[in-house]
């Protein structure tokens, strides 16, 4: 993990629904404020410097869309597509981390319909 607070995957990976015990922590702390702004704008430079900052918390423009990620925990994809979204993965820690998210949900779904 890099240097930052690690509230701050949480801020990229919820944003726009932030939970409120996230929002409050949000306030105090200088640097997921900045995170949360930098989310939030449309403008690209800043967005760039997001991206140049905290590369492992947000979407780049080389990031494959949730569908496909998706699509990879399922096992859902074929082989050429599963092999480059793979290949991306050994890279991006914030498609790591959604991938992570997708699985785990799946997992608590299949052990509630038991």
């Amino acid at each position: 993990m890099s240097n930052y607070c690690e509230i701050g995957e949480d801020i990229a990976r919820l944003y726009p629904n932030i939970p409120d015990e996230i929002m409050e922590h949000i306030t105090k702390c200088d640097e997921c404020s900045e995170i949360l702004r930098l989310v939030q704008s449309s403008d690209e430079i800043e967005k760039e410097d997001l991206y140049k900052k905290y590369p492992d918390l947000v979407r780049t423009p080389n990031c494959p869309n949730d569908n496909y990620l998706a699509a990879y925990a399922d096992n859902s994809l074929g082989e050429k597509k599963r092999e480059k979204i793979k290949e991306h993965l050994l890279i991006c820690k914030h498609c790591s981390l959604i991938i992570f998210d997708f699985i785990k949900f799946r997992r608590i779904e299949h052990c509630e319909a038991e």
